[in-house]
């Protein structure tokens, strides 16, 4: 799952996108919120388009802004947003979830519990197009991981695994799920 920390100054928030890498998911920081508040384009994202944002590090109406500006594309309108704002008051806050948040953070908590709110809403995204594979399909992929459906083989990113019957068949269950 792919996820875009999105904040005026990102350097303050290095320490988070390493949790998350840390927890296997595909992590990255963009030092420019502004550039959130028009509606976006999908394209000028490097990669692809996150499963997830997290918007912070700047007042609550640039990221009110930021969340309507994700809002009004259409690619974008079923992406995850979690907004991670100390400062806000119970007013900006209903501001910030009217604007289409998903949650919005607002008091200042440890890393692992943020860590867990964002790991809390990617179980609720809608699975990613390459889950909606036809029937006669010959491999599956979901995040980094590939399944060879003709010669049974499982291979996560950087390396491959022989797994049982019994497991294999489970994880095609799963990544069909």
């Amino acid at each position: 799952m792919r996820v875009l920390l999105a904040a005026t100054d990102a350097e303050p928030f290095l320490p988070l996108i390493q949790a998350l890498s840390d927890e296997g998911l595909d992590a990255w920081a963009l030092g420019d919120l502004v550039g959130l508040m028009d509606p976006v384009d999908p394209s000028r994202i490097m990669g692809g388009p996150p499963d997830l944002f997290l918007l912070a590090g700047a007042p609550a109406a640039v990221l009110q802004a930021a969340v309507e500006g994700i809002r009004k594309c259409p690619q974008l309108r079923t992406k995850l947003i979690l907004v991670y704002q100390p400062d806000a008051d119970l007013n900006e806050r209903g501001r910030i979830m009217a604007a289409g948040a998903d949650d919005c953070q607002a008091r200042v908590v440890p890393e692992a519990l943020l860590v867990a709110r964002v790991r809390a809403l990617l179980r609720r995204a809608p699975p990613p197009a390459a889950l909606a594979a036809s029937a006669d399909a010959t491999s599956l992929s979901w995040g980094r991981l590939t399944l060879d459906l003709v010669h049974r083989r499982a291979a996560p990113a950087g390396g491959e695994l022989e797994p049982t019957r019994l497991q294999f068949d489970a994880m095609v269950a799963l990544v069909r799920a």
